[in-house]
C-alpha cells in the first residue's frame, strides 16, 4: 500500500491527505463494519486481503508517518496516530471478534479501584501508586 504521490524530491510523504493514513481508516472501518453484523461478513479471501493491506499500511505509516510538521490531523502526528489506532482496533477484532474493553485493555484482573474498561496502569497512576 503506497501513498498517492508518495515521494517528492526523495522524501516520502505519508500525510493523511497523501493516502496511507486515510486508506488505513477506510480499511479499518470496513473490517470493523464486517464484525458488527453477521449479514456484513466478508468473503474470507477479501477479508485476508484487507487485513494484509492494513498491516502493510500500518507498517508504512509507523515507519514514515510520524512527521515533524506539527500535531495536526492532515500533515501532523495526529493523523498518523489516529490511523494507527484504527488499524490496531480493527486487527484486534480479527484476532478476537468479540472483544470487551476489559479483555482488550488489561493483561490481568482489574484493580478494585478501577473504572470499567480502564487500564490497570491508569488506575495506579490516578491514585499516585505508580
Amino acid at each position: 500500500m503506497g501513498a498517492i504521490l508518495s515521494i517528492i524530491g526523495g522524501s516520502e510523504l505519508v500525510q493523511w491527505c497523501h493516502g496511507a493514513p486515510g486508506i488505513l481508516i477506510l480499511l479499518s472501518t470496513i473490517i470493523q463494519w464486517s464484525h458488527k453484523d453477521p449479514k456484513n461478513n466478508l468473503d474470507t479471501a477479501l477479508y485476508d486481503t484487507l487485513a494484509t493491506s492494513l498491516r502493510a499500511g500500518a507498517r508504512l505509516v509507523y515507519r514514515h508517518g510520524l512527521l515533524r510538521k506539527g500535531l495536526g490531523l492532515c500533515h501532523g502526528v495526529a493523523g498518523s496516530v489516529f490511523a494507527l489506532l484504527a488499524a490496531s482496533d480493527a486487527l484486534d477484532l480479527s484476532i478476537n471478534p468479540h472483544p470487551s474493553l476489559d479483555t482488550r485493555m488489561s493483561d490481568g484482573p482489574a484493580p478494585s479501584n478501577s473504572v470499567p474498561g480502564e487500564h490497570p496502569q491508569w488506575a495506579a497512576r490516578r491514585d499516585g501508586c505508580a
